[in-house]
């Protein structure tokens, strides 16, 4: 399984992702395409965030292009090798990306995708505790339009905990597998 989540900053990506893997108590691979970027650096050895990244567009554009072709790259020998992956990044809705170039390789492993759509106060608000600005525009991507997906499902995760967001992403996912008629995910969180 490919699980790609994506969502406004301050959705809870990382964070969801990173909790739903150690939740599931086996290997998978979680891949956070702004550690890739970080291995590339501008000339005064900053390590480049994307998110927060200053400068030429054609650059920042190519940062998104190489990211998005390394991390498809992975995630094809992780899926040959029989080990599911996670992908935590913003991604507008608008298939393929035109910042990726890696998504004709990651489209044909059939990633599901899960779109975090809190409310634009709870983006903020968690921005704001992570230090951050309040906004950088990116709640007002047509995060909607996720939904004409047909393996994508929005998760409204604003009044969430962690572990609740969790425990909805599991429930998500063993409906949308059963809606496939596949019997392949097994949820691993206990849930209610």
């Amino acid at each position: 399984m490919i699980l790609f989540i994506t969502g406004p900053s301050g959705a809870g990506k990382s964070t969801l992702a990173a909790a739903w893997v150690k939740a599931q108590q086996r290997d998978i691979a979680l891949i956070d395409p702004d550690q890739i970027t970080s291995w590339m650096r501008n000339g005064d050895q900053r390590a480049v965030n994307i998110a927060h990244a200053e400068g030429p567009v054609e650059r920042i554009a190519q940062h998104y292009r190489i990211t998005g072709e390394i991390y498809a790259a992975a995630a094809q020998v992780y899926a040959a090798n029989g080990v599911d992956v996670v992908i935590s990044q913003l991604a507008g809705f608008d298939p393929p990306p035109p910042w990726s170039k890696g998504w004709d390789r990651l489209d044909p492993l059939n990633p599901i995708f899960i779109v975090l759509y809190p409310t634009r106060e709870a983006c903020r608000e968690r921005r704001i505790a992570r230090g951050s600005s309040p906004d950088d525009g990116s709640y007002d991507f047509n995060w909607p339009a996720w939904q004409a997906h047909p393996r994508a499902r929005l998760l409204d995760n604003s009044d969430l905990s962690v572990d609740e967001s969790v425990a909805a992403l599991d429930r998500l996912l063993a409906a949308f597998v059963g809606d496939l008629g596949e019997d392949t995910y097994v949820p691993k969180v206990q849930v209610n």
